[in-house]
């Protein structure tokens, strides 16, 4: 019997909410005088508010799922900011995030990944350079 060992050098990832790249600036050495970034992954947006009231973060950039940037590939853009609504279905209520991109367009997306698409009021709550 024959076995054939090739494997892909993929991976499939179901997934509906966006992901969070962040540089941050790190200094080594008393005069500060050398310096590096590093590139943190996060997970989901809880996580990236967390992250980013520990750390000064430089860059950030927001990975869009295909199902949210209507394709059928995964998007990287740098992300300005983050603004925030809430509203009520049916009795329960829902936040919607909306991400602000560094090209001035913008997406929505609910507490539970879907888009959503109507008139909401949202405040800012997480700006980036």
């Amino acid at each position: 019997m024959f076995f054939s060992f090739y494997q892909k050098n993929s991976i499939e990832l179901v997934d509906y909410s966006p992901w969070f790249l962040c540089e941050v600036r790190e200094e080594e050495g008393v005069s500060g005088d050398i310096s590096f970034s590093k590139t943190h992954l996060i997970a989901d947006f809880i996580k990236l508010t967390d992250f980013a009231s520990g750390n000064e973060i430089n860059k950030a950039y927001v990975v869009i799922p295909y199902c949210l940037n209507n394709t059928s590939d995964w998007s990287l853009a740098r992300l300005r900011g983050v603004s925030l609504a809430q509203y009520f279905h049916e009795g329960i209520e829902n936040i919607v995030y909306r991400y602000e991109l560094a090209n001035e367009d913008t997406f929505l997306v609910d507490s539970l990944g879907f888009k959503v698409e109507s008139e909401l009021t949202f405040k800012p709550i997480i700006k980036f350079k």
